[in-house]
């Protein structure tokens, strides 16, 4: 169990993807991911393994959850600076988490 404070320690944010590719140089389906966190936070880079339900032209202004106070973890050629957050489905095929309603880049989840 945690309490309240190591729950308060995780930092995530809503943001909007803007732009999406496959990741080639990686083993496992992957996509490389840039994230849009408003003007408080920027824009963040990520890897995320999402191939197995999208493609990059389908998560393209998609809002998401994102972890954004994890330290920089390099994956291939790229530094993520983000974990983006899904829920594993049948077959451990990640779905993004998204918000029901647009809302503010930034906006802190709770």
């Amino acid at each position: 169990m945690i309490d309240w404070n190591d729950f308060s320690k995780v930092d995530m944010r809503v943001g909007t993807i803007i732009e999406a590719e496959v990741f080639e140089e990686v083993k496992k389906p992957a996509l490389k991911i840039k994230i849009d966190f408003g003007p408080e936070i920027g824009i963040k880079k990520t890897s995320a393994q999402i191939r197995a339900l999208y493609e990059p032209k389908d998560i393209i202004g998609k809002q998401v959850i994102g972890v954004v106070n994890f330290p920089p973890k390099q994956i291939a050629s790229i530094m993520s600076e983000v974990l983006l957050l899904g829920a594993l489905g049948d077959g451990q095929d990640v779905i993004l988490l998204t918000t029901d309603k647009p809302v503010k880049n930034g906006l802190p989840v709770s």
